[in-house]
């Protein structure tokens, strides 16, 4: 189990590193609500569950000390993956598909995240038992719920373990460059269901399970409504300038996030009628391949916006191009990665560690080849602070270049996204 002593000197760097470079991932990385986290004391972190191995990332960026993790047992079939989780202190959680045999070895590692808990060190355990590309909240597993009543019984008396609910909202759960919101709310005390759990387990854990899970659920964009999913999705990003407004909010990523949850639980109320309206807009809508974050930026922007857009692009033209041709690479891989792995879920997190690890070696490569060829230490100094920014840059030029594209032109996909405001403005959200 992991303690921050028993972690090796590699895992701290590693751990240290990320944590600094994980925001330039994102556009924006906003936390809230880090004051609920119950520093030194026995805390389950469950938070909600969209994008493999970047949600534990971005956990760790947040949180001031390590922290253990299970992930799925499959994970761990190839011996080389399993030797970089078990590095990353990740542990397995095996299911019962997966035979008797196996389930018997998660006594083992639950019995080693019992004593981290009671040693004060935080766990985290995704409740949903696995991942899914879509703003939606799933039905929990129990395993989270018997760790804790299992450590909340080898407790002191007035002691507690605590539960974590965390709500995540990625603004693109693949490529960089798009902002990142991480809610905390305020954590379950398990002592309070100790007494009903040694009367009834299974009635106990329900109880807890459907508290965490009505504080998972407001702390994340949720669309229930599987049927209407793009569409849900495609007006809580239209209509998101519209809501800001009428919710008197200012504008920043986190109130963008509560402006697309209003959204969508105004449309969980509404007739048939309206939703079969809403489905035919949107139905076109998605025929254009829209980017929906680009969309709700560009409608919240002034009109002078597109020609301030317009002169940063030219103006950094020449870092692009840099940072394009310096780092291609690292961009081709990218693009491999995409076209290998699409939209699977680990996708965001194999760029993100080449990007970590791969990128500053290449870099470094390019610099010495510089002067090597040029006999210039000079040169090869420049290129070598020079080829990280430009990589960063790249990344953010890229977004800018994709918003003036839709500021500029795509005058159909216009239409339709007027069609959808005028749509939603006749039910007066």
């Amino acid at each position: 189990m992991l303690k921050k002593n028993q972690a090796s000197l590699p895992y701290r760097l590693l751990h240290q590193y990320s944590k600094s470079m994980i925001k330039h991932w994102y556009s924006d990385f906003e936390v809230v609500g880090k004051e609920n986290i119950p520093y030194g004391k026995p805390c389950i972190v469950l938070p909600c569950h969209q994008n493999a191995l970047m949600d534990c990332v971005t956990l760790l960026a947040v949180f001031e000390q390590p922290i253990t993790f299970f992930a799925r047992s499959d994970m761990f079939s190839n011996s080389l993956m399993a030797k970089i989780m078990t590095f990353l202190k990740i542990m397995p959680a095996y299911r019962q598909k997966e035979g008797l045999q196996n389930v018997k070895k998660n006594e083992e590692n639950f019995n080693k995240a019992v004593q981290g808990l009671k040693d004060g060190f935080p766990v985290c355990i995704m409740p949903e038992g696995g991942q899914d590309e879509k703003h939606h909240l799933r039905n929990f597993v129990k395993g989270p719920f018997r760790i804790a009543f299992s450590t909340q019984e080898v407790l002191p008396e007035g002691e507690t373990v605590y539960l974590l609910p965390v709500g995540i909202d990625h603004g693109d759960y693949n490529r960089a460059g798009y902002p990142f919101v991480l809610e905390i709310g305020k954590p379950i005390t398990v002592a309070n269901y100790i007494q009903q759990y040694t009367e009834n387990q299974p009635i106990a854990i329900n109880h807890i399970k459907d508290e965490l899970f009505s504080k998972v659920k407001p702390l994340m964009l949720d669309i229930a409504n599987q049927e209407r999913y793009n569409d849900f999705l495609a007006a809580a990003y239209i209509y998101n300038t519209t809501m800001l407004k009428n919710m008197n909010l200012t504008d920043n990523q986190y109130n963008r996030l509560k402006a697309r949850q209003a959204v969508v639980s105004f449309l969980e109320k509404q007739d048939d009628v309206f939703l079969e309206q809403l489905k035919k807009y949107c139905h076109d809508f998605w025929q254009e391949k829209p980017d929906l974050l680009l969309i709700e930026q560009a409608n919240n922007e002034h009109k002078s916006d597109r020609l301030i857009n317009l002169l940063f692009i030219f103006t950094f033209s020449p870092l692009f191009l840099l940072g394009l041709i310096g780092n291609s690479p690292l961009w081709l891989l990218f693009i491999l990665i995409d076209k290998k792995m699409g939209k699977s879920g680990f996708c965001a997190t194999l760029k993100y560690a080449l990007w970590l690890l791969a990128a500053p070696i290449m870099q470094l490569l390019l610099s010495l080849i510089l002067f090597l060829i040029f006999k210039s230490l000079l040169l090869g100094l420049v290129a070598l602070m020079l080829l990280p920014i430009a990589a960063l840059f790249c990344i953010k030029y890229g977004i800018k270049l994709k918003l003036s594209a839709y500021q500029w032109g795509r005058k159909k996909m216009k239409k339709k996204v007027l069609a959808i405001c005028n749509l939603l403005d006749t039910m007066k959200l």
